[in-house]
């Protein structure tokens, strides 16, 4: 778990310090991260100088920032400590991304590819993506030329060899020319 102080230092200058990067043994729980920051806090004597906390939309870290506001501050009630727990911008955008990019059904289509990705099928992955319209095709397409060092070196020699781009016009590569190429491993 990665903890990261920002603060006010006394010259007035804003800063972000990693302060710990701990193991966390056990469950992504509420109480086994609460149970790591207050040891860490105790650790550098800065547990009454705790404001907020910016974290993902995980319910566990709903428990855990009450939880440890609950120890750090006991008078503060449950409102006051919901106020202190913030959402992290760059996780909220990426969840707006994703329903842009996939539409409804986002959830379904990452946990699909998830399983996909786990078991290395590479063709499930393909089939997953190929439902996504030309967002799959392009996914598919880059995939594909990642898929070996050559196809990599070819296509660094073809982008950077020409400023003719009108040669990549009308690019179509379908779904059973890739499955064929990659059958005989070009």
């Amino acid at each position: 778990m990665a903890i990261v102080a920002h603060y006010i230092d006394s010259n007035g200058d804003r800063q972000a310090k990693l302060i710990a990067l701990r193991s966390l043994d056990g469950e992504h729980t509420g109480e086994n991260m609460a149970a790591l920051l207050l040891k860490v806090f105790r650790e550098y004597k800065i547990g009454g100088r705790i404001g907020f906390f910016v974290l993902d939309n995980a319910s566990s870290n709903d428990v855990c920032v009450d939880l440890v506001l609950q120890k750090l501050y006991p008078e503060m009630n449950a409102k006051q400590r919901r106020r202190r727990r913030l959402r992290c911008l760059g996780h909220v955008i990426n969840l707006a991304a994703q329903a842009f990019l996939f539409g409804k059904t986002s959830q379904e289509t990452l946990e699909e590819l998830d399983v996909a990705y786990r078991r290395h099928d590479f063709e499930a992955i393909a089939k997953v993506w190929r439902k996504q319209g030309i967002l799959g095709r392009l996914h598919n397409i880059v995939r594909y030329i990642r898929m070996t060092p050559q196809r990599r070196a070819e296509w660094r020699k073809t982008v950077i060899g020409t400023k003719k781009w009108s040669r990549f016009d009308g690019l179509e590569v379908s779904s059973s020319c890739l499955r064929k190429a990659t059958d005989t491993g070009q």
